[in-house]
């Protein structure tokens, strides 16, 4: 029984030691105080106990966002969507953040738009090659033309079975396209 309690307080020690040192890195991505990003902090503590993922995870997340670019207040916008990418998606957050600041750097589109369309293309997509990071600024690209995200999904999953059938690649279809 104290071998129990040892190791259950020994992760809780670990656990507030994550914590930390993930705040102290959140802080120094943007170059303040741990005081400055008590919005972001609180936020991920909220996440971490509403979410699958830790708060710690949700910290590390606003930091790839930071070092990304995004302002607090940008970040502090979409880490819910994103982390809902993340999990629909089955993508670790480095690479989710990634995608999202591909997809949003070009168009208005935010994470639960992304993640919806792509549950809907992303199969098909990467049967057909097509990198995720891509396949995020088409549905960026097909989102500013006022399409909603089921059917930018849709079209994109037919887009890419059709050139699986014809034996091209994304690219070689754009340049044929661009050569007639």
């Amino acid at each position: 029984l104290v071998g129990v309690a040892v190791k259950i307080f020994s992760s809780a020690v670990q656990t507030i030691k994550e914590f930390e040192q993930s705040t102290a890195n959140l802080a120094a991505i943007f170059g303040v105080s741990v005081d400055s990003i008590q919005p972001l902090i609180d936020q991920a503590k909220k996440l971490g106990e509403t979410t699958q993922f830790t708060a710690s995870q949700v910290l590390e997340l606003q930091g790839a966002l930071a070092k990304l670019g995004f302002t607090s207040l940008e970040i502090q916008a979409a880490t819910g969507d994103v982390l809902n990418l993340a999990a629909a998606l089955d993508l670790e957050l480095g690479r989710a953040a990634d995608v999202f600041a591909i997809a949003s750097s070009k168009s208005a589109v935010n994470a639960e738009f992304l993640a919806e369309a792509l549950k809907t293309s992303g199969a098909a997509a990467n049967a057909s090659g097509v990198p995720l990071e891509k396949v995020a600024s088409l549905i960026g690209t097909i989102a500013n033309s006022g399409i909603d995200a089921s059917t930018a999904g849709t079209s994109l999953k037919n887009i890419f079975i059709e050139l699986g059938n014809k034996g091209l690649t994304l690219d070689q279809a754009l340049s044929k396209i661009g050569n007639s």
